[in-house]
């Protein structure tokens, strides 16, 4: 139950962002981890195409939903075939722990680098 989780391990304010690239079911638990005034990014389906939405968490939440599409399965794994192939890497802007969360978010809103900006684990 990663919500009550996520939850406890901030204190009980929640997530400022969450991408959820599950969809389906996911997508209501996304909901509960996202703190009031939240962003839920929704940019998949992958264990499902149909979500009943928890309308009264959403406004609870006064959640924002914006959604993206990131193509399909077979697309992503061709493309991974290809950077394995030809032995591809994405370049890489900036490095940043998990932890620092915040400053990474920072330099993306910030602009002007060339590449990811990546956060490890």
């Amino acid at each position: 139950d990663w919500p009550v989780a996520l939850l406890r391990a901030t204190g009980g304010r929640g997530a400022d962002v969450i991408v959820d690239v599950a969809g389906g079911a996911s997508l209501n638990r996304s909901l509960q981890a996202l703190q009031p005034g939240g962003l839920l990014h929704q940019v998949g389906y992958a264990a499902d195409t149909h979500a009943d939405i928890d309308i009264y968490e959403a406004i609870r939440r006064a959640a924002t939903i914006r959604v993206a599409t990131a193509g399909h399965r077979t697309s992503f794994e061709e493309v991974v075939r290809t950077f394995e192939l030809h032995r591809l890497h994405p370049p890489i802007a900036q490095v940043l722990p998990a932890d620092d969360f915040v400053g990474g978010l920072a330099a993306l809103k910030a602009g002007g680098h060339l590449g990811k900006v990546v956060l490890t684990f």
